[in-house]
């Protein structure tokens, strides 16, 4: 399905979903619990797995989620594509390589995870819900902006924004 996209150098991510749900959309006000796996689009439309997954199908030592906040410390496809989500959805989000970590390496060969330069990246994400430990962001400074938690949500481990 999205070989057609990696050879056509489309710029823009691409949400085909795989559970459709009725639920609320997903937005930046919130963290969320999610399934993860990331993939490596090859140029022949092949995908490889990158070496990180939460879930055991997909070489996890058990199958746990993770809190994500769409917009902190996440790649911008990866921020755009869960924009285009709802709550229980499971989809494949494509994101070009200008919308993941473009002209950066993330890991090393042979590491738990590697993403080489330039490359496409499909994410197989279930939003299971919204994650209750933490609370609606609101502009409590009049800043005009939604003040960040306190927690690093990012310290899961996962691959986020370099």
């Amino acid at each position: 399905p999205f070989q057609i996209l990696a050879s056509s150098g489309s710029d823009d991510v691409v949400v085909k979903t795989l559970k459709a749900t009725s639920g609320a959309p997903v937005t930046k006000d919130w963290p969320y619990l999610a399934y993860v796996t990331f993939y490596i689009d090859n140029k022949d439309g092949t995908r490889k797995p990158s070496g990180w997954s939460t879930r055991t199908e997909d070489g996890a030592e058990e199958d746990d989620v993770i809190s994500i906040v769409p917009g902190q410390g996440l790649v911008p496809g990866w921020t755009e594509g869960l924009l285009q989500m709802k709550e229980g959805e499971r989809a494949e989000l494509y994101i070009p390589a200008e919308k993941g970590y473009g002209h950066k390496t993330l890991g090393t060969p042979g590491s738990d995870i590697y993403i080489p330069p330039n490359s496409p990246l499909i994410i197989d994400v279930e939003v299971i819900a919204k994650d209750s430990d933490f609370g609606v962001f609101e502009d409590n400074d009049g800043s005009g902006e939604d003040d960040e938690i306190d927690e690093d949500i990012n310290s899961y481990g996962f691959p986020g924004d370099l």
